[in-house]
C-alpha cells in the first residue's frame, strides 16, 4: 500500500474487501482487462471496483447473512463473558472480625 492510502479507514476497509478470496478472482479479471486495453490507471480502475463488492453482496444469500449474524452473536457472547467481573459466588466469603467482649 502506498503512503497515500496508509491509515485511511475507508481505504483500508475497501482494500480488505477487494483482497478477500470471494472478490479476488473478479478483481484480477478487471485489472487484466484494464491492463490489456491500456487503461490501468486509478480513475478508470476505480470506477470498476465498487461494482465488484456490490456483486458479491448481491450473491450473498439469506442463509449467508444469518450465519454471519450467528458468528457475530457468538463473538459478542464470548466478549461479554471475558469482560464480566468475577462472580460474588466464586469469591471466598470473608467474615468480619469479631469484637472482643
Amino acid at each position: 500500500m502506498t503512503d497515500v492510502a496508509a491509515g485511511d479507514p475507508n481505504t483500508d476497509y475497501a482494500l480488505s474487501v477487494l483482497r478477500h478470496d470471494a472478490v479476488r478472482p473478479k478483481l484480477e479479471e478487471v485489472i487484466a482487462s484494464h491492463r490489456s486495453d491500456g487503461s490501468l490507471d486509478p480513475a478508470s480502475l476505480g470506477d470498476d471496483l465498487r461494482p465488484l463488492v456490490e456483486e458479491m453482496l448481491d450473491c450473498t444469500s439469506v442463509e449467508d447473512w444469518q450465519l454471519a449474524a450467528l458468528c457475530l452473536i457468538e463473538e459478542d457472547a464470548a466478549a461479554s463473558v471475558e469482560a464480566r467481573p468475577p462472580s460474588i459466588a466464586g469469591r471466598r466469603r470473608q467474615h468480619p472480625r469479631r469484637r472482643a467482649a
